[in-house]
């Protein structure tokens, strides 16, 4: 009797030794994040058919993968530099984009002036206009994608940074223009001219750099030339008002 007892207490404190099973806690954030990525559009007044050119010109991805974000069945998260993107472009802070805290703060920039970071809330009337900017833009360039422009090689038609806007549904030279082609294993943005006795003739708006002519199809099939798409449109910001 008294072995067993002694066993028995042998077991207790083998078992009070152990170590706690750590309790895992499952989320299921891309719902969550899904219906208040839709509530900061609807809040801001984005057409229902402007959602995906609205987060895409925010975020600088394609229609399909902010399609994604707001997919009715089966939800994803962003990718962690888009959701900084979207938090700084909804002004919202990323514990409620997540549903992990049920106040919503406004983002304020870091070295904000002190009466900014008491009054940071959600502008309603910043929102009207960008989604009158939106709305416009939508219908412009309706069936194009953005893509970023990267380098001066534009300057000054499309400047470093801007936001374009590619038909990739034209594959072919049409007419002449502004194209993004691919060219030796890159990509790049050129105007495309067809010039009688050359050939089509690639350059830059920025006249530092040099034109390059192709003659015909064969000449541009060994080059390694592919029309990509015909741009569109373009977005920036000029600012007309000091750094300061």
């Amino acid at each position: 009797m008294n072995t067993g007892n002694q066993s028995s207490t042998k077991r207790r404190v083998q078992t009070r030794g152990e170590k706690p099973t750590p309790k895992i806690i499952e989320l299921d954030l891309a719902p969550g994040f899904r219906d208040r990525l839709i509530e900061k559009m609807d809040k801001a007044r984005v057409p229902k058919e402007a959602r995906l050119a609205h987060l895409s010109a925010m975020t600088g991805r394609v229609h399909q993968t902010s399609r994604r974000w707001i997919d009715p069945i089966k939800p994803g998260l962003p990718d962690l530099e888009s959701f900084a993107l979207l938090c700084i472009g909804f002004h919202s802070d990323a514990n409620w984009f997540l549903g992990l805290a049920n106040t919503r703060y406004a983002m304020v920039r870091e070295g904000a002036r002190a009466e900014d970071r008491e009054s940071a809330t959600d502008s309603s009337a910043a929102a009207a206009w960008i989604a009158a900017i939106v709305r416009d833009l939508a219908y412009e360039v309706a069936g194009c994608e953005p893509m970023r422009m990267s380098g001066d090689d534009m300057d000054p038609i499309i400047h470093d940074g801007d936001m374009m806007f590619v038909d990739y549904g034209t594959q072919n030279v049409a007419g002449n223009g502004i194209y993004v082609v691919e060219y030796d294993g890159r990509v790049m943005v050129r105007t495309v001219e067809s010039r009688i006795g050359e050939g089509l003739v690639l350059g830059c708006e920025n006249r530092k750099y040099k034109e390059c002519v192709v003659k015909d199809a064969v000449a541009a099939k060994r080059m390694g030339l592919k029309v990509m798409g015909k741009v569109r449109g373009r977005i920036g910001i000029a600012k007309f008002w000091g750094a300061n």
